[in-house]
């Protein structure tokens, strides 16, 4: 190959570089155009219910997980007070959901099943990882700015928690928009379930080195994006509070984990050891209370 051919190339590269950039700025997921949608962390029973129900009723649909009798989808890392569920909201109806969720000894990350040997890896290297997952949107939503939203209010997020890495599982035909925002693919393809085949590859946004992977004129807005002009960091810590707060509550624990997702009574032992260990003993045992009062109550109707 000549010098000229390899400066051909480079020009190639550096004019397609642009274009990418050029097109992020003005539409689709990096557009901000939310088409009325409002972007906020999940801080009620109800906006809890509604967000695992879209994401129950989305992967249902898919062929990704089986019906649950709930309508809901709560795994281990749902009941866990770090977790933060975000949501987008159009005319009073959750549009969209992300869900930022952070390692733990007992539970891992959701993407454990799939790519364990290589989040094994960053661990071993000190890092602390966190992975945005359920990650969707409703049809109607799909070709605007919501998807960027959710994931730059998750990355707000991650860096509220000290996080040095975002992961995701993504399906591979996303793989361009996802290297085009920063993110680098660290796992091949492979099923994200067990069960049933969901072909996904494992991304990687590295938090520590943001600045240098935006260098130059063609993407240091994404610099911006991300970090300087990401609105979210400046509400995200209140955000959290409140959403722990409300977390905290055994009425809503029971409501959400036991009323309306049945997800206590199918848990075995070791996770709930785990739930009882992350929630704290006192908590757990009022959630048991609150329980076992309603056990009490149905047995004097005779119901």
């Amino acid at each position: 190959m000549t010098a000229s051919d390899c400066s051909g190339q480079q020009k190639s590269c550096c004019h397609g570089r642009r274009m990418r950039a050029a097109l992020l700025r003005r539409m689709g997921p990096l557009s901000g155009k939310t088409n009325g949608a409002e972007i906020r962390q999940a801080t009620t029973l109800e906006e809890l219910v509604a967000a695992y129900k879209l994401t129950h009723d989305t992967f249902v649909d898919q062929g990704f997980i089986e019906p649950h009798p709930s309508g809901l989808r709560l795994r281990p890392h749902e009941a866990l007070l770090d977790t933060a569920t975000f949501i987008a909201v159009a005319e009073g109806d959750v549009v969209g959901v992300t869900t930022a969720v952070y390692d733990t000894e007992i539970f891992g990350l959701p993407s454990d099943g799939a790519f364990q040997a290589e989040i094994d890896e960053l661990r071993s290297q000190g890092r602390h990882v966190g992975e945005g997952t359920n990650w969707l949107l409703r049809p109607e939503f799909r070709r605007t700015g919501v998807l960027g939203e959710l994931v730059r209010v998750g990355t707000a997020h991650a860096f509220l928690m000290g996080c040095t890495d975002i992961l995701g599982a993504v399906n591979a035909s996303h793989a361009g928009f996802y290297e085009s925002i920063g993110y680098e693919v660290i796992g091949s393809e492979r099923s994200y379930s067990k069960e049933h085949y969901d072909p996904v590859i494992l991304v990687r946004l590295d938090l520590l080195n943001l600045e240098q992977h935006f260098a130059g004129p063609d993407y240091d807005f994404l610099m911006s994006y991300w970090v300087n002009d990401n609105p979210y960091r400046q509400v995200i810590g209140e955000w959290s509070r409140r959403a722990k707060a409300v977390f905290s509550d055994p009425a809503l624990l029971k409501a959400l984990f036991h009323d309306r997702g049945q997800f206590l009574q199918s848990c075995h032992g070791l996770q709930l050891e785990g739930i009882r260990r992350y929630w704290g003993l006192r908590r757990f045992e009022a959630v048991l209370d609150l329980i076992a009062e309603d056990v009490r109550v149905l047995a004097g109707t005779g119901i």
